[in-house]
């Protein structure tokens, strides 16, 4: 058995409850784990890590009471059976954590993001980003909300996500309570 934790991804045995290995991960908000068929030996760990500080991660909407929020993915690569890590470092991507497409060259990751989020395929070996020039990947327009594998390759499906924000001021002056607003 697997288990994401905000700081650490574990192996336990099913029979005894035994953690197997343990590894850290960068502290994240959220994590997802990830198989391939394609590279049976291994497991994946996509995670996402949200700041206040850092203006090279990708934004995402703020309000008056809330301050602006940056996020990046980080994916991890581990050896199934004994923990190692298959990369040196984990793989950044900016935006926040979304679909991840296992395919025969790699994995096919496609972040979310209210603007054009950055689809591309890690390589399994090497940690390496390998779609678009120099590996920064395709921009899409939109996130990736589905896909279907055909015999010809891969359908992709996107939708702009934008968010709607409405300001309202003074709402019980305009509004008697039993008014409904929106």
């Amino acid at each position: 058995m697997i288990i994401t934790h905000p700081n650490f991804v574990f192996r336990i045995n099913t029979v005894d409850g035994k953690v197997l290995w343990r590894n850290s991960v960068m502290p994240s908000t959220r994590a997802e784990i990830h198989f391939s068929q394609f590279q049976p030996d291994m497991v994946f760990v996509g995670t996402e890590v949200e700041n206040e500080m850092n203006s090279s991660m990708s934004t995402s909407t703020s309000t008056e009471t809330e301050p602006q929020k940056y996020y990046e993915n980080l994916y991890y690569g581990f050896n199934l059976k004994d923990g190692s890590p298959t990369w040196s470092t984990p793989v950044k991507e900016k935006d926040r954590l979304n679909k991840v497409i296992p395919h025969s060259k790699g994995l096919i990751i496609c972040p979310r993001s209210g603007q054009k989020p950055t689809i591309n395929l890690i390589d399994y070996a090497s940690g390496k980003m390998l779609w678009g020039s120099k590996g920064k990947g395709i921009k899409a327009q939109g996130s990736v909300v589905s896909h279907i594998l055909t015999d010809k390759g891969i359908i992709i499906t996107t939708a702009l996500i934008m968010p709607v924000i409405i300001k309202v001021k003074n709402i019980f002056s305009t509004f008697s309570t039993r008014q409904a607003v929106l």
